[in-house]
């Protein structure tokens, strides 16, 4: 344990406490214990609620004076003791860079529990600070260094591995095959239950017009019609109905979803009438390019043959990839692609070994 790391774990067991709060390791001592490496932190960077740092604030200023620091920088809650700083902040990065911090690691180390950030979320922090002007120059170039370290890092783990190997064979697959986000949303609720071969005919039967107006002025039965070949199609048209006037509250428009948080239009959708969880995850992620990655039956069929412990429901597997991979759409939507097309290669319910870009990682190989 280095020194600056042992003042944090001290008053770290102490504002638990105090406050009865998890604090969050941050910065660079944070990233330091992520990375195992050594990166010469000169400071300590802590992250605590809001509610701490205003209405509590003189609490916590007594605490860390009772712990021989001394206040040396109010505005930016700044502390000092036998050479070492310690900075108190907000925790804001929900704000900042979409990060919630809930999803988070809990480390218990020598009596003291605190949160420290995931790799991915590190990575989501230092190219946010690019932009930042507070972060101008040499704090910038450090940053660069840190994201550099933190790639690396992330190309050594099991998911990026998988990935790298399905790329290198299938590459960039741009999926999903739409003219735009509405006939997603239409294919998204069709595929279910199906092969993408109905969906395909059903969405031709609209002969080029699959928009919202034509769904929401169409007579249920007549649009049951059209999508009949995807399969149980009294139930889809009430289900296309019902997502169409979700969207409408929207005025069918891309970009003002685009300005609403992830996880209210997650919610809202989960209670539309036939939209699950993988259904309004691939809207959110294909149609409006939100970071939320979809969870089907070939995920699950990936994760079980590789083998690894990624849970086993919906939302465990879902918060292992999104915890373990760069949050970012492009990427979520590639790597979702390349688990399809590779299940439907080779990893099928009776697999076809024989060429499997995995093989070499595959647990289950020759099955």
């Amino acid at each position: 344990m280095t020194e600056l790391y042992g003042e944090f774990v001290a008053i770290c067991g102490k504002l638990t406490e105090k406050f009865n709060i998890t604090p969050l390791l941050f910065g660079s001592l944070g990233l330091q214990r992520r990375l195992n490496l050594d990166l010469h932190p000169d400071d300590i960077d802590v992250l605590l609620p809001e509610k701490i740092m205003t209405e509590r604030w003189q609490e916590l200023l007594e605490l860390a004076e009772q712990s021989g620091w001394a206040l040396i920088d109010l505005r930016e809650h700044c502390f000092e003791k036998n050479g070492a700083r310690i900075a108190f902040a907000a925790n804001d990065l929900k704000e900042y860079a979409g990060i919630n911090t809930s999803e988070t690691d809990t480390i218990s180390d020598s009596g003291a529990e605190y949160q420290l950030l995931t790799l991915p979320q590190y990575l989501s922090v230092y190219e946010k600070s690019l932009t930042d002007d507070y972060r101008q120059g040499k704090k910038q170039g450090k940053d660069r260094e840190k994201i550099s370290l933190i790639r690396k890092a992330l190309s050594k783990l099991p998911l990026a591995k998988i990935y790298n190997l399905l790329y290198s064979r299938y590459g960039e697959l741009n999926w999903w095959p739409a003219k735009t986000p509405y006939e997603v949303m239409v294919g998204a609720v069709l595929t279910q239950n199906t092969a993408w071969s109905n969906v395909e005919r059903a969405i031709a039967n609209f002969d080029g017009d699959v928009t919202p107006e034509r769904v929401q002025n169409a007579d249920i039965t007549e649009l049951a019609d059209l999508i009949r070949p995807s399969g149980f199609f009294n139930q889809k048209a009430a289900y296309l109905k019902a997502v169409t006037e979700w969207y409408g509250r929207y005025s069918f428009s891309v970009p003002t979803i685009q300005r609403e948080p992830l996880e209210k239009l997650r919610k809202e959708l989960l209670v539309v009438k036939g939209i699950g969880q993988e259904t309004a995850d691939s809207i959110l992620l294909y149609a409006f390019g939100f970071p939320t990655f979809v969870v089907d039956a070939y995920t699950k069929r990936l994760c079980s043959r590789l083998p690894f412990d990624a849970g086993n429901s919906y939302s465990e597997l879902k918060a292992y990839f999104e915890t373990k991979l760069p949050r970012d759409s492009e990427f979520y939507n590639n790597y979702h692609a390349l688990i399809v097309i590779n299940a439907k290669e080779h990893c099928r319910k009776v697999p076809k070994c024989g060429g499997c870009p995995l093989n070499e990682i595959c647990e289950r190989y020759g099955i």
